[in-house]
């Protein structure tokens, strides 16, 4: 029996638990798609916003998930790690929980006066570190790293500049799915400094994934200029995405 191939979705949202774009529907369709394969092993994680019920759910605390300690300047911030499973289906999504980070009404705007938050590049480059640094305390080595949406488009920044030389995830290929949102998401002064000098202060989110990638996939409701796969329809996107990740580990189809 051949290894399965490990990938780890780092995502901004999944259906049923948060739907604002259709990297949501991605997100909850594809995984399920690689399991029912059987050639793939999966790990999906994305933030515990404040909107996400906890009883409605059914999250608990994943103990031997929690506890990985993300620094971020003069502050670090022990990492709770909650879980869920999908309705209908045997897969389960685990949950970044920050009340500083994410512990908040909105997700990306606020949902009173609709502004963005102001430190939406600053929540993304932590939610990086602190899904990376729990995969590592887990001892589990991904393949490939999918990140989606605005609040994933710094994992790939991270893994290439802070996890580069770690052995359990420096290796892994990046595939990354914009959102309607990252490209609007400016970097600000305070994440800049958190990111060596390596970005300039209004450079998108979505750029720094693209510079970071070693793929894209796009969904029907983002145009994307540069070179990239199109997902056309989430009942089949298993039959798209999976020769790109067979191309970028050089397996053949």
């Amino acid at each position: 029996m051949a290894t399965p191939t490990r990938v780890l979705f780092v995502a901004s949202e999944a259906t049923p638990f948060h739907t604002t774009t259709d990297v949501a529907d991605l997100v909850r369709q594809l995984p399920e798609q690689l399991q029912e394969s059987g050639d793939f092993e999966l790990r999906i994680l994305m933030p515990r916003f404040g909107i996400i019920s906890e009883r409605k759910n059914r999250l608990h605390e994943v103990i031997r998930l929690s506890g990985a300690e993300v620094t971020m300047g003069d502050q670090t911030e022990t990492v709770k790690i909650k879980v869920a499973s999908i309705p209908g289906i045997r897969l389960q999504v685990y949950f970044v929980e920050s009340v500083a980070y994410f512990k908040r009404k909105g997700t990306y705007k606020a949902r009173k006066d609709e502004s963005i938050y102001e430190d939406n590049a600053f929540r993304s480059l932590f939610f990086g570190r602190a899904v990376l640094a729990t995969i590592r305390n887990l001892g589990w080595s991904p393949d490939i790293v999918h990140a989606a949406g605005w609040v994933g488009a710094l994992t790939p920044y991270v893994i290439r500049k802070e996890f580069a030389d770690d052995e359990l995830i420096g290796g892994a290929k990046i595939i990354y799915t914009p959102d309607a949102y990252d490209s609007d998401a400016q970097l600000d002064s305070a994440t800049v400094s958190l990111m060596s000098g390596d970005a300039s202060v209004g450079d998108s989110l979505r750029q720094i994934a693209l510079n970071n990638a070693d793929a894209l996939v796009h969904t029907p409701q983002i145009a994307v200029e540069a070179e990239s796969t199109l997902v056309e329809s989430f009942d089949t996107a298993i039959d798209t995405v999976r020769p790109v990740y067979n191309e970028l580990l050089g397996i053949e189809d």
